[in-house]
């Protein structure tokens, strides 16, 4: 599973972390997974997700307020309008 990968991972391994449509899949239950993901990055993430998007497969929630608890602070934000995907947030983090 992912999760097992990422807890293995290094820390500060990768420059950048992107996710699209990815991280609003994450059960509650498994929302331990954003600090690995905090913890693999060394300087930008990027989400490109449905925030609050009402669907039985999605868990909405605010990653700004996620990713800043963990070390980052949000650099950008716009919808998904402009690229076709109205239901989206783009987020652009940069860890402090």
């Amino acid at each position: 599973p992912v999760g097992s990968v990422l807890k293995h991972m290094e820390k500060d391994r990768y420059d950048l972390v992107f996710t699209m449509a990815v991280l609003e899949h994450i059960h509650p239950d498994s929302e331990w997974i954003f600090n690995h993901i905090a913890r693999i990055t060394k300087s930008y993430l990027i989400t490109l997700e449905a925030e609050t998007d009402e669907h039985w497969r999605i868990f909405p929630r605010n990653y700004r307020d996620i990713f800043e608890g963990l070390g980052f602070k949000q650099v950008e934000q716009s919808t998904g309008e402009s690229i076709k995907l109205p239901k989206y947030t783009l987020r652009i983090f940069k860890k402090k």
